[in-house]
């Protein structure tokens, strides 16, 4: 028969097997249990984006443009009828380092004409037609809103040289008329239709208030810019255009070149005044 163990000897087992179930316990909860960690967004300022640099070159910059000065830069002589006759002005006699814009007819209005001639602070005077203007006001009217006169140019465009008196002076005067109906008041200047004129036609010209038959020294086409003295712009060249296809590529042509040689455009009545002033 075999012996039976002594109760102390269990209790002492029973004790070992308590204890390795207790750390066994203990051991998977600290197995399990994650460290504690704080999940809060870190105390930090936020980060402002630094004030754009006033000097700043870039795009979004402002750019100050500089006023043009004011013309005439030295006195002008003021022109006006002799003996009852206009006078006849295809330069200016300036030193002045200027040149003076003229754009004729009105048949194609580019709308991009006027935003470059505003772009880049270009005065012009217009020598127009009857049906172009009352065609189109609304075109013409951002030429006068920015300073730039209409001038008479006659009512239908005819070739005055040749004509009687009368009928002469029924173009000449007739457009000052429809220039005053339709934008409420003419320049003081007049150009004849392919700058052809007479006697008769200077006279026309006074009768009607104008104070100069202005014709031209310099002319845009194609692109091109046309002198008749020399192979350059000079001071005082009035320069002929019209109101074409290619007006727009004349006028950046224009202005290249006016650049290069140092000369502004100026307005031409600041320097063909009337004599009254």
């Amino acid at each position: 028969m075999a012996a039976r163990p002594h109760p102390r000897s269990l209790l002492a087992v029973v004790l070992v097997v308590l204890s390795a179930l207790a750390g066994c316990s203990t051991s998977h909860a600290a197995a399990g249990a994650a460290p504690s960690k704080s999940t809060a967004a870190p105390d930090v300022a936020p980060e402002v984006p630094p004030a754009p640099d006033p000097t700043s070159t870039s795009s979004s910059s402002t750019t100050t443009v500089s006023p043009p000065p004011s013309y005439p830069i030295t006195p002008a002589a003021p022109v006006g009828p002799s003996r009852g006759a206009a006078p006849v002005v295809s330069r200016v006699a300036t030193t002045d380092p200027v040149i003076f814009l003229t754009i004729d007819d009105g048949m194609v209005r580019d709308p991009r004409v006027p935003q470059f001639l505003a772009e880049h602070r270009i005065p012009a005077t217009l020598f127009l037609n009857a049906g172009p203007l009352k065609a189109d006001p609304a075109y013409f009217v951002q030429f006068t809103a920015m300073g730039d006169p209409i001038e008479s140019h006659t009512v239908s465009h005819p070739k005055l040289k040749g004509m009687r008196l009368g009928d002469q002076k029924a173009q000449v005067c007739g457009m000052n008329t429809v220039i005053d109906q339709v934008i409420g008041g003419h320049g003081h200047l007049f150009r004849p239709p392919y700058g052809a004129y007479d006697d008769t036609t200077k006279r026309a010209a006074a009768q009607c208030g104008a104070n100069a038959v202005v014709t031209w020294r310099v002319a845009l086409n194609d692109g091109m810019v046309q002198t008749q003295s020399g192979d350059h712009l000079r001071p005082g060249d009035i320069v002929l255009s019209h109101f074409r296809d290619d007006l727009y590529d004349n006028l950046v042509e224009l202005w290249s070149q006016a650049q290069q040689a140092g000369l502004s455009f100026a307005p031409l009545e600041a320097y063909l005044p009337p004599p009254n002033g």
